[in-house]
């Protein structure tokens, strides 16, 4: 019995989509930027419902979710800018993100990002991992970001 091979490729007509059985193409996730934001998002999301379809249909739960993070998306960012405006006016140079369970995902996400858009050195590590070594490189000029995971709600918290 063989694997079945899926493409999600964010071109039509690649390469990668010629060696899959299955290739699902979103074109209009291509990004011609370097960080390439938009296609990294769309396969996650991709991947996510794919997931879900495979694994029996989940009565559009994470599709639902997906369609509440863009409805309120704006939303969501123009209530935290002002705080997002004050945290980057401090001085600090590096930063940090810790997070745990299902927010250690986006949680590296973050930390790409970090390196990717203000070019700033940025590291992801698991919520206990820190105490391993990290802890060390605690000093005034670096940022820490915390990301809790709570079951009812999940908060963001700069340290």
């Amino acid at each position: 019995m063989g694997v079945l091979t899926i493409a999600i490729p964010a071109k039509e007509n690649s390469p990668l989509a010629e060696l899959a059985e299955l290739s699902l193409e979103i074109p209009w996730a291509f990004d011609e930027s370097v960080c390439q934001t938009r296609t990294v998002t769309n396969f996650y999301a991709a991947q996510l419902l794919l997931i879900a379809i495979l694994a029996g249909g989940d009565d559009g739960l994470v599709g639902g979710e997906i369609d509440k993070a863009i409805t309120h998306g704006e939303q969501y960012m123009a209530q935290y800018s002002a705080l997002a405006e004050q945290v980057a006016e401090r001085d600090w140079n590096k930063v940090v993100i810790l997070a745990d369970s299902e927010l250690e995902g986006i949680a590296s996400e973050a930390a790409l990002a970090f390196a990717e858009i203000p070019q700033l050195p940025a590291n992801y590590y698991h919520v206990l991992d820190v105490r391993h070594g990290p802890m060390v490189l605690v000093d005034q000029k670096k940022r820490w970001w915390l990301w809790p995971f709570r079951r009812k709600r999940q908060s963001c918290s700069a340290i």
